[in-house]
């Protein structure tokens, strides 16, 4: 079983596009929100449970989510996918975020 869901996480990381800085499109909560069809307690808690990948700063009081990221996250919930393998892609795109904003691939 644990194969399986290793096997599968990593067919779904190959599949992720390569996003670079010029594509990159950010969204505010309530349109993640308003996407998702998350109540905003329902999402932060999310949020906090690997689920869904954590915000950027924007400013100083302002944060926002690459729309690529929830895109993917949105997509697995709604295959009905294992928390594992969910929590497993959100660390990668955590993983992807970094190596896009310091240029390594």
């Amino acid at each position: 079983m644990q194969s399986d869901v290793t096997s599968l996480i990593n067919q779904i990381i190959a599949a992720l596009p390569v996003i670079t800085l010029a594509a990159l499109h950010i969204d505010r909560e309530p349109e993640i929100l308003n996407r998702a069809g998350y109540s905003r307690s329902t999402f932060r808690n999310r949020i906090k449970e690997g689920l869904m990948p954590s915000p950027i700063s924007l400013g100083a009081r302002a944060v926002g989510w690459p729309r690529h990221e929830i895109d993917v996250i949105l997509g697995l919930t709604i295959a009905d996918q294992p928390d594992a393998v969910i929590k497993a892609v959100v660390t990668h795109l955590h993983e992807q975020r970094k190596n896009l904003i310091s240029g390594t691939s």
